[in-house]
């Protein structure tokens, strides 16, 4: 299965548990996707990512861009030392602006280092709520057994 069919098949069931909705409080198990596990930032502990095991990690998280240069800050993480996201290749092209509310989907490779992301999408939040997709980056992702 190649890297988009994978990350096709995890940004699925990061929607179907609600990713478009408003932040939710807890990470769960997607029953009809086995090996994918759904969390938002501030319900993911350092513990919950180093025991993922087999299971590809979905985060959901919202920041906001901070400067002109794209430098952002995750609203909901789970620990405010480690808030830091870039949104830097949006602001450069005039997608996003300082102030601009950012829900980003990010997914983790399994059996790699805790922070290996391999693919990120991301949505643009206007005033009404409504979300826009602004883009995506998918890299090398490792073989996922059972998906």
């Amino acid at each position: 299965m190649n890297k988009y069919t994978i990350a096709g098949l995890c940004l699925s069931a990061a929607i179907l548990s609600g990713c478009g909705n408003n932040v939710q409080e807890n990470t769960q198990k997607v029953e009809n996707h086995p090996g994918i596990t759904i969390g938002y930032s501030q319900e993911l502990s350092a513990e919950v990512v180093a025991s993922r095991g087999n299971d590809v990690l979905v985060e959901i998280c919202y920041g906001r861009v901070i400067s002109k240069d794209g430098d952002g800050e995750i609203i909901n993480p789970y620990d405010k030392d480690y808030n830091y996201i870039s949104y830097s290749d949006y602001t450069k092209n005039g997608v996003l602006k300082e102030g601009d509310i950012v829900r980003t989907v990010l997914m983790y490779n399994v059996g790699t280092a805790p922070d290996d992301v391999f693919a990120r999408f991301d949505w643009r939040i206007d005033k009404n709520g409504n979300s826009h997709y602004i883009g995506a980056d998918v890299d090398e992702v490792k073989e996922i057994e059972g998906i």
